[in-house]
C-alpha cells in the first residue's frame, strides 16, 4: 500500500515539525520513531518523549486506504535531506518494512508495529477523564 506520494520538502516539513522531541539515543526505542497513521488521504504524525507529545496532520497523496506504523524519526529525515527537494518521494508499506523511493534511489527501513506502541494509542478527551476522576 502507497501510504504517501509527494514533494520530498512536503514530508520533510511536516517531519521536521514534530520531530523536535525526538533523541537520537534513549531508553526506550520506541520513542526515537515518529508514528505515521494514514486515514483515507490524511497523513498524521506523531512523536512523544512521555511527557510531551507532538502531532501534526498533511494532506499527502497516496492510498486510500488505513495504515498505522512507526519508523525511526531521525533516520527518516536524514534520508529525506538527502534527495532533491522537487523530488516526487513515494513511502511503500508492506507487511515487516517500509520503502521510500524518490528517483533511482530505493530505502528499506524495519517499521515497528504501532499497536504495540502504548504511547501511539489514542489518549481519551478530557470529557471522559473529568467523568472517570470525579470524587464522592
Amino acid at each position: 500500500m502507497i501510504v504517501l506520494k509527494t514533494a520530498q520538502e512536503k514530508v520533510l516539513s511536516a517531519l521536521q515539525s514534530v520531530s523536535g522531541i525526538v533523541e537520537r539515543r534513549h531508553t526506550l526505542p520506541i520513542l526515537a520513531n515518529v508514528l505515521i497513521r494514514k486515514t483515507g488521504a490524511q497523513v498524521e504524525l506523531t512523536t512523544s518523549d512521555l511527557e510531551i507529545q507532538v502531532r501534526t496532520t498533511a494532506e499527502l497523496d497516496g492510498d486510500t486506504g488505513n495504515v498505522a506504523t512507526t519508523v525511526g524519526a531521525r533516520k527518516l529525515i536524514d534520508i529525506l535531506r538527502s534527495m532533491p527537494s522537487d523530488q516526487i518521494v513515494t513511502l511503500t508499506a508492506n507487511q515487516n518494512k517500509l520503502t521510500l523511493q524518490g528517483g533511482k534511489s530505493r530505502f528499506t527501513c524495519r517499521p515497528c508495529r504501532a499497536k504495540t506502541s502504548r504511547w501511539c494509542r489514542k489518549r481519551p478527551t478530557s470529557a471522559r477523564r473529568s467523568a472517570s476522576r470525579k470524587r464522592p
